[in-house]
């Protein structure tokens, strides 16, 4: 929006209403143009004398004080009172001041003028020694009324005030609001007497400086207070930037996360201190449960008061009135709304904050509540504002859908493993020997892989590879995999083959992952004279040479065709034999304390 006119002339009708009305200024200002309403101290904004509004602001403003005063003249008052008042600004006025007669400051009318307004165009015709004619031509493209030609006449009339002479004789001879083409001002003052003149230039230094050191020690408290002002606004939009980037970060940081429990904890690790909350609790919902799953819960060090840990199969009764309001409606509650029981029921995981959360969201998908996130903040922690309510809202938002996908990728993980399991228990049909060797191999590397403290993600690749590390030898024929005597060369040659079938098998499904390549490698040895490459030690991924132990450890304890089985003690001594030939001696170490803490030998080969 087009802003031409100055705060001088706002500030001037703020003034002015104040004083006539013993200070109200409330109806001049409530409901102000929509150009304000971002702002949250219009007042301020309006008095600032480096500030510009529209012109349909100050005819607003203009209207409203005529009606607040009941004076149709109030405008041409205004006016009046700005120039005795000072509404002109110290610089404008000593500027004025240190002109020697109003004659002077009329040949500086239109430089004058433009520092308050782009209304018009100041036209001086007549200047004499005790008279003048001005025109002012308005800018027809604007929103004015006649209250600006008052305001204008009363400024002329009061000017000759600054010299300390009575006001000027003003007539108006035309207006443009009653339809000629420009206003005329015609005006007069009276001239000093001589001594008076003279005494009125001694003065003046001391005048101008008395008024200026006034108006400098007005304008540094006013500076001190738009200080105050610019450094609480730019904590304020420091504290913005910190959340918006917040939303940023956990959008990026748990986009990837698909493991349920790590991603709830890390968007309660991201949020909560952003948003400074002492204590926080997340809550799911399942489709056939009317009830809520306690999820997981994040507690600040300041809190005195510690929330119940969530465990497995624990639920909140949806009887309880705030989640079940949250659940049902999909609307979030805040800390004060009316409507709300005084304190939560007896029992609830809620009853943990002492009194209602400071906010209870739900997490929104596709049209549904799928859980609740509740949370406050400790004693003396300033209270929600709106922006941090529409943070709040963006983070459910991103929650939800974090949540969804890790949900979803449970489920396709799941029914992945389950055709898996079935592949393999296809495989183990064609032999009887082999029956339950997949999941024993499997079991004993996740044991190991625990005990030597890997992550989640290599535990998962085991877990895939155990099961299906077998699975190429659908490609081998059938009477070599049940010989029962030893094997030629060319039969040798055949059954080392089966990683890379089994390679080949898989690697259409995406979800194995690095779970292929331990499926490939799990023959190789460590002193590298194992298949398919003869890969050794650290060149080998762990997880193949803890996959490869666990293999020859259950083929050593169960019967097949061409040998019966070995204790689980002489198996024990053939991992130590060929610890640093065929096994990693770290894994055969985790491995034999692993067996050793569960006292028990390789299951029996059942039959």
């Amino acid at each position: 929006m087009q802003k031409d006119v100055s705060c001088h002339t706002t500030r001037a009708i703020i003034e002015y209403v104040r004083r006539q009305t013993g200070g109200d200024v409330a109806g001049l200002l409530k409901d102000i143009s929509p150009e304000l309403s971002h702002l949250p101290h219009p007042e301020s904004y309006l008095t600032d004398l480096n500030n510009w509004v529209s012109s349909t602001l100050a005819k607003d403003m203009f209207a409203r004080a005529r009606l607040i005063l009941g004076d149709e003249e109030a405008a041409y008052k205004i006016g009046y009172d700005a120039v005795q008042g000072g509404q002109f600004g110290y610089v404008q006025k000593i500027y004025l001041m240190t002109l020697p007669h109003p004659r002077h400051a009329l040949r500086k009318a239109q430089s004058i003028n433009d520092k308050f307004n782009r209304t018009i165009r100041v036209e001086l015709v007549k200047l004499g020694k005790t008279e003048a004619v001005v025109r002012l031509h308005w800018n027809r493209s604007l929103d004015l009324s006649r209250d600006f030609c008052l305001f204008n006449q009363g400024i002329y009339t009061a000017i000759p005030t600054i010299w300390d002479m009575p006001p000027a004789s003003l007539r108006e001879e035309r207006c443009f609001f009653r339809g000629d083409p420009y206003c005329e001002y015609q005006g007069g003052w009276k001239e000093k007497p001589l001594i008076k003149r003279i005494w009125s230039r001694l003065t003046l230094p001391r005048r101008v400086f008395r008024k200026a050191l006034f108006q400098m020690e007005r304008d540094q408290a006013l500076l001190r207070s738009k200080f105050d002002e610019t450094h609480r606004l730019n904590l304020s939009l420091q504290r913005k930037i910190e959340q918006l980037s917040s939303i940023c970060e956990t959008s990026k940081g748990i986009v990837s996360i698909l493991d349920l429990p790590l991603l709830l904890e890390r968007i309660l690790e991201l949020m909560a201190p952003v948003m400074r909350f002492d204590r926080a609790l997340l809550f799911l919902v399942e489709d056939e449960r009317i009830s809520l799953k306690v999820a997981h819960g994040w507690q600040g060090t300041r809190n005195a008061h510690p929330l119940p840990k969530p465990a497995s199969g624990a639920w909140e009764d949806l009887s309880d009135p705030l989640l079940a309001r949250v659940v049902r409606n999909g609307t979030p509650i805040w800390a004060g709304e009316t409507g709300l029981p005084s304190s939560a029921l007896p029992g609830s995981v809620l009853s943990a904050f002492g009194s209602w959360p400071l906010v209870t969201i739900p997490l929104m998908s596709r049209g549904k509540t799928i859980g609740v996130l509740a949370a406050d903040r400790g004693m003396g922690a300033p209270p929600l504002t709106s922006e941090d309510r529409d943070i709040l809202m963006a983070f459910s938002n991103h929650i939800a859908i974090a949540i969804e996908n890790a949900r979803l990728y449970q489920d396709l993980k799941s029914n992945y493993l389950s055709t898996v399991q079935s592949l393999a228990l296809a495989l183990e049909a064609k032999d009887p020997y082999t029956r339950g060797h997949s999941e024993r191999v499997t079991l004993y590397a996740l044991q190991i892989a625990e005990e030597m403290g890997l992550d989640l993600q290599t535990r998962e690749a085991l877990q895939c590879a155990g099961l299906l590390h077998d699975i190429g030898k659908i490609g081998v024929e059938e009477k070599i995999l049940r010989k029962k005597g030893p094997l030629e060369e060319e039969e040798y040659d055949a059954v080392k083959l089966h990683p890379l079938i089994g390679a080949r098998i898989l690697r259409p499904i995406p979800l194995l992952g690095p779970g292929l390549d331990l499926i490939i490698r799990h023959h190789e040895s460590f002193d590298g004279r194992g298949y398919p490459d003869g890969l050794r030690a650290e060149d080998i991924p762990l997880a193949a040479r803890i996959l490869k132990v666990a293999d020859s450890y259950d083929a050593m304890t169960s019967d097949r065709p061409y040998r019966s089985r070995l204790s689980g003690e002489e198996a024990r001594g053939e991992l130590l034999s060929k610890s640093g030939s065929q096994f990693d001696p770290s894994v055969v170490e985790a491995f034999l304390r692993v067996l050793e803490r569960d006292r028990r030998d390789v299951p029996e080969r059942r039959q």
